[in-house]
C-alpha cells in the first residue's frame, strides 16, 4: 500500500504516538512517528517526539541519526 502525503492521515498517527507515550508504549509510538516520516519527511513533530523517545531508552546513536535527519526536514 502507498503511503500519500495526506495531513489528516499524518495527525491521526501524530495523536496515536502521542497516545501510545501517554500509556507507556514506546514501541508502539515510535511505530506511530516513523510512519509519519515515511508518509512526509518535513513533519519535525515527528522526529522531535521520537528523540524524546530515544533519549528515554538511552539510545544515543539513534538520537544523533534523528537530530541529522532533523536539521535536513528544517532545511527543506
Amino acid at each position: 500500500m502507498a503511503l500519500k502525503k495526506n495531513s489528516k492521515c499524518v495527525d491521526a498517527f501524530y495523536g496515536l504516538g502521542n497516545l501510545y507515550m501517554d500509556i507507556g508504549n514506546d514501541k508502539m509510538a515510535e511505530g506511530a512517528f516513523h510512519t509519519i516520516i515515511a508518509i512526509d519527511p518535513n513533519v519535525q513533530a515527528a522526529y522531535i517526539q521520537l528523540i524524546k523517545i530515544y533519549e528515554k531508552q538511552g539510545k544515543v546513536n539513534e538520537v544523533e541519526k534523528l537530530l541529522q535527519m532533523l536539521e535536513s526536514a528544517k532545511s527543506r
